[in-house]
């Protein structure tokens, strides 16, 4: 058996936020990493998993647990202010979604759906990819924040994998009957899903601008970029991307292979951070400012593709493997897994300050999808 480990570190200070055991084949498969931890747009609240699969949700204050969530998708709101969640609803596959007020701590839930598969945020609410009832049909049904959900689309051959706006209304998901290819986009506030393009090979990834202007789609070996009313455009080839995000103002988008990480920048400017050996994990936008965090080797690297500015933000133990890394109220977020004996396995402590909340000495300076140990997204 390995291990996984959560920790908040700060300097020479390590809080333990999750220590799990895992068998060994696993701690090498694909996860998505906003199904183990994520930080909220603006840097308040921290979710993560629990060893009892609860998730966690910290903040300055208090702290709110969510029972039989964990290892299932979570997502902020574009604002920070909101998060939901998919816990499960007893035997049967069911789940609920629920939502949670970060700002009055007041959980309830938006609706039902059977065996959930996808999560993502549009401006009024949430839209969850699941099968129907009958367990047969992929369906995309959005959860508005007030009123009764409604079936955006319910038909074979839908991949899970979709996008959203997160400040707008457009929901843009692949495939159908006839061709895995095809690119749709329909609105959630009402019409009917259309055809936008199709593409030369069946997506891999997807993450959309917040304001739903423009897609990154990620196929085999090539990055494409779908843009409203125009055409699709390929903006790289010849590497398998594994992490693609648009910066929370949607100006700048960032995606990464196992050998380098490319920010485009307004005006054309593109930046790159190179990994020769082939061991660049993650890559996130900053939530609390600006720049983002890169995962290379078992290192987390502050970069600022606007300057060129690398620091070096914390490096995973001997012995662990860093899988993803944040910034989280002036310490470091690390997601590390290792093999064997592992790390021993240790209490998470239960409550937020200060134990959760490193000190703010020296802080340090300064959105992806399915991918190898960070996938992302979105």
């Amino acid at each position: 058996m390995g291990a996984e480990r959560i920790a908040l570190v700060a300097g020479d200070q390590r809080v333990d936020l999750l220590v799990r055991r895992r068998p060994d084949q696993d701690l090498g498969a694909e996860v998505f990493s906003q199904r183990v931890f994520l930080v909220s747009p603006g840097g308040r609240h921290l979710v993560h998993a629990t060893a009892d699969r609860a998730l966690r949700v910290r903040g300055e204050r208090r702290e709110h647990v969510i029972d039989r969530a964990g290892e299932r998708d979570v997502r902020f709101s574009a604002d920070g202010r909101r998060m939901a969640a998919l816990q499960e609803s007893g035997s049967g596959g069911m789940s609920t979604v629920v939502l949670l007020d970060l700002d009055r701590d007041v959980e309830r839930p938006l609706g039902q759906v059977y065996w959930p598969r996808w999560m993502e945020w549009v401006e009024r609410g949430v839209v969850v990819a699941h099968l129907d009832v009958a367990g047969k049909r992929p369906t995309l049904t959005y959860f508005p924040l007030d009123g009764q959900p409604r079936v955006l689309v319910s038909r074979e051959g839908i991949e899970a994998r979709f996008t959203a706006a997160s400040r707008g209304t457009r929901v843009m998901f692949f495939g159908g009957p006839a061709d895995h290819r095809r690119i749709y986009t329909v609105e959630v506030d009402g019409g009917e899903p259309r055809v936008v393009g199709t593409l030369p090979d069946p997506a891999w990834n997807v993450e959309m601008a917040p304001d739903g202007r423009e897609a990154a789609i990620v196929t085999h070996g090539a990055l494409h970029r779908w843009t409203a009313g125009g055409p699709l455009e390929q903006l790289d080839r010849g590497r398998i991307i594994h992490t693609v995000w648009y910066s929370p103002d949607g100006a700048a988008l960032a995606y990464a292979s196992s050998e380098r990480a490319t920010v485009l920048l307004p005006g054309g400017v593109r930046r790159d951070l190179d990994a020769p050996g082939g061991d660049l994990r993650a890559l996130r936008f900053r939530r609390d400012g600006e720049g983002l965090v890169a995962v290379r080797g078992d290192t987390a690297l502050a970069w600022l593709p606007a300057t060129g500015e690398i620091r070096v933000l914390a490096a995973a133990r001997p012995g662990e493997t860093l899988q993803g890394a944040d910034v989280y109220r002036g310490g470091v977020v690390l997601w590390t897994s290792s093999s064997g004996d592992g790390p021993p396995t240790t209490t998470a402590p239960t409550t937020t300050a200060p134990a959760a909340s490193p000190p703010t000495a020296s802080p340090p300076a300064q959105r992806a999808s399915a991918a190898r140990a960070q996938a992302s997204p979105g």
